[in-house]
């Protein structure tokens, strides 16, 4: 399941604090930009049906000191406004598939293994799909990301705000798969339409129950493992050692 970062348990999820460090030279930039350029005159031509590009450029020459300064007033606003609605653009775009290397971490059973009821599917970390720049360790601090959108030496992608956590997480030791929406699938499944990305069995190297794995999710996993395509995936369940207060995991 692909899961785009709005729907993450993690609130501050692609939350930027969004800020222009250098908002008259930007503005200055992007001003010059237009009055220089006959090919966004002609885009915006419906706005100026009585002007030449050479009486539109000297109009906004002459009055390109009041426009800046207006244009500075504004832009923490925007700022603003674009640090507000970053989750969902990029949540528009892209998902993330996340995965942790203890398959034997308590915490991690009880909040994401359906309080130790559910399964832990392992992957061969080894194959080309976790090779990729889309692959991504994550990095954990209380430090904002903070980027500014006017600098053209920012890489103005996902990536950038998709590897950053609050320390409260670093226990999950988290690493992700950013994935492109267009090459996901939509499924409606009991909890909601859900994006899925279609991967090969050779992907799978184990399947490990929880502590509390039902019979019924048992049978389940059993019939599947029964196919000729899951011959080579192991099975595993998680045991609980009181005496050294962790859990283990043995081989069925």
């Amino acid at each position: 399941m692909v899961t785009p970062p709005k729907y993450l348990n993690d609130v501050f999820e692609c939350s930027p604090v969004i800020r222009c460090e250098d908002p008259w030279g930007y503005t200055v930039s992007q001003l010059g930009g237009i009055i220089g350029s006959p090919a966004w005159f002609t885009q915006n031509r419906a706005h100026f049906p009585n002007l030449t590009f050479e009486q539109f450029q000297a109009g906004m020459k002459q009055h390109a000191p009041d426009l800046a300064q207006k244009m500075v007033a504004e832009i923490p606003a925007i700022d603003l406004e674009l640090q507000t609605k970053m989750v969902d653009l990029i949540s528009e775009k892209f998902g993330v598939v996340c995965f942790t290397p203890d398959v034997t971490h308590q915490k991690m059973w009880g909040i994401y293994g359906a309080s130790h009821s559910g399964v832990a599917i392992e992957f061969d970390e080894k194959h080309q799909l976790f090779s990729g720049r889309s692959f991504v360790k994550m990095g954990y601090s209380d430090t904002a990301v903070i980027f500014d959108a006017s600098n053209p030496n920012n890489r103005d992608d996902a990536e950038l705000f998709l590897t950053r956590k609050k320390l409260d997480w670093s226990y999950e030791r988290e690493s992700r798969l950013i994935v492109d929406l267009s090459f996901t699938s939509l499924r409606d499944m009991a909890s909601g339409p859900r994006y899925v990305l279609p991967v090969g069995p050779e992907l799978i190297m184990s399947v490990t129950l929880g502590l509390r794995t039902d019979d019924d999710v048992l049978a389940k996993v059993l019939r599947a493992l029964r196919e000729p395509r899951f011959q080579h995936v192991e099975l595993f369940k998680i045991q609980k050692d009181v005496a050294a207060g962790v859990l283990k995991r043995v081989r069925l």
